[in-house]
């Protein structure tokens, strides 16, 4: 007896874990296989045994998720192409990686408004993609008359087993980005650097220096000088047919 009301309070537990968790649902998922890259935004995959062209929103180079043979989820809507690639399945059996980056933005967005995220309180998004000199970021956000900015970045890449790193190629223009964020922090904002670990197996967020060293430091130095560095987890559920916030601030290391 005592056995089972230990699980049926552990699965009670599990359920309300669940409960708190925010979701986004996402439309009718398509399953493919990867056939190839065709360059930074078309892979070519293979949906019902003919092969077709997908859109790809994330430029990073994806090399552990877009593997010949593996399967992939896409929806129906990819501009020049009929379908958009957005998860990649990474063995489990219905938490896949969310690669599609304008998903991952929209889930913060929509979980922010929502005053999902603790640490982002009391401010509040305000515009999406703020022009600043010659940089877009992602979020300005305010709290009465004080203003702030968010930088987000994806980081789906999984490394030594349970770290989710950005990022996973050089990048010039996320440098430029993350040194706006700190110009702009030394001026007096509120600024906010906060990726996107969009793969299940991570646990971790760490900036990946193999990718590009001089972000993996400029990411440190930025946290040195006071911007705020925030991680969250994002995955894509394809049970449920939803994007699932699975924690709202992960740990983060930087060596």
């Amino acid at each position: 007896m005592k056995i089972n009301h230990c699980i049926k309070l552990s699965l009670n537990m599990l359920s309300f874990i669940e409960f708190m968790m925010f979701k986004y649902m996402v439309k009718s998922l398509i399953e493919c296989i990867i056939v190839s890259r065709i360059n930074r935004f078309v892979v070519n995959v293979k949906i019902d045994g003919k092969i077709t062209q997908a859109r790809i929103t994330n430029t990073g180079r994806l090399y552990d998720l877009l593997i010949p043979g593996n399967k992939g989820y896409c929806i129906e809507g990819g501009m020049k192409t009929r379908y958009k690639l957005i998860g990649i399945n990474v063995g489990l059996k219905n938490r896949v990686a969310l690669i599609d980056t304008r998903l991952q933005e929209d889930v913060f967005y929509n979980a922010a408004q929502r005053k999902y995220f603790n640490w982002l309180n009391p401010y509040r998004i305000v515009k999406r993609y703020p022009k600043i000199n010659n940089s877009r970021l992602d979020f300005q956000i305010k709290f009465n008359d004080k203003i702030g900015f968010i930088e987000m970045k994806s980081a789906v890449l999984l490394f030594d087993n349970f770290y989710g790193g950005y990022p996973d190629c050089p990048s010039i223009r996320g440098r430029r980005h993350i040194l706006d964020i700190i110009r702009l922090h030394e001026k007096g904002y509120r600024c906010i650097l906060l990726f996107s670990v969009a793969h299940p197996l991570a646990r971790i967020f760490k900036p990946y220096s193999k990718g590009d060293p001089i972000i993996a430091d400029l990411i440190e130095e930025a946290f040195k000088r006071g911007v705020e560095i925030y991680a969250f987890k994002p995955i894509l559920r394809i049970d449920e047919k939803s994007i699932v916030v699975e924690d709202e601030d992960i740990p983060i290391v930087f060596r």
